[in-house]
């Protein structure tokens, strides 16, 4: 390993490519795919995170 690597990331074949989470899985779930389903009112938001370290976060609202 190199000085100046990230050793708080995995190498890509040991993790997965996106990782989600939703804040309120009593509003909306998410699965390993990324699909998102509605499951009761609200708002909520959705993380997406990278294998690279890029995470990228929406709001949900379901009516």
């Amino acid at each position: 390993m190199l000085e100046d690597e990230d050793k708080t990331q995995l190498p890509g074949k040991y993790g997965k490519t996106f990782r989600y989470l939703s804040t309120n899985p009593d509003v909306v779930t998410v699965d390993g795919n990324g699909t998102l389903t509605a499951v009761g009112s609200g708002t909520c938001a959705v993380y997406v995170y990278a294998i690279n370290g890029m995470m990228r976060q929406v709001t949900v609202t379901v009516k």
